[in-house]
């Protein structure tokens, strides 16, 4: 008798025919799914009732985090390395290489940082690949401007600031890009 075939008794000839139910690795499988996902579930509950939960310093949205008090506006150095320390993303203006556009201004969105959370600088540091049309700009000429906006933190927001606005600071840095070969810090 081959699986899926109908098969009856002899012994009881009244009773109505039936099927066997094929049993496959699916149903195991999703049982296995099933009980994992339980699982993450009950450790993830019993990790959010017994965590503390903790401030970070953090750039992106969704996460808890306690941004560090700005300088007073006046000390100018010190603000433009707190915008520069608190930015997740700059704007990055360059001189283009690609052919449509070749010789004008070109502005790109880029990832930054001022070196590790325990030693940051304010010196800005960005991640780009030669790939990228500002990497592929910059490798022709290595003049650059970066641009920072403090609306990043909670600042302007707190205090009712249009990012716009002039006292919700803003950075622009213009010079050489230097390729950081060996990351020392």
């Amino acid at each position: 008798m081959t699986k899926g075939e109908a098969f009856h008794s002899l012994l009881e000839p009244d009773l109505p025919v039936k099927t066997r139910r094929r049993s496959t690795g699916c149903q195991f499988f999703i049982m296995g799914i099933a009980t994992a996902l339980s699982l993450a579930s009950l450790a993830l509950a019993v990790y959010q009732a017994t965590s503390t939960h903790q401030s970070v310093h953090a750039i992106s949205e969704g996460v808890v985090s306690a941004w560090p008090t700005p300088p007073p506006h006046e000390q100018v150095t010190k603000v433009a390395r707190y915008v520069v320390h608190t930015s997740a993303w700059a704007s990055i203006a360059t001189i283009s290489t690609a052919l449509p556009i070749q010789g004008f201004p070109f502005a790109n969105i880029i990832s930054v940082c001022d070196g590790p959370v325990n030693k940051s600088s304010g010196i800005p540091y960005m991640y780009m690949t030669r790939f990228d049309l500002s990497g592929k700009d910059l490798l022709s000429n290595d003049k650059a401007t970066l641009s920072f906006s403090e609306a990043q933190s909670d600042y302007c927001s707190k205090e009712d600031f249009d990012p716009e606005d002039p006292r919700c600071a803003r950075v622009l840095l213009t010079g050489h890009i230097i390729e950081v070969k060996k990351w020392n810090y």
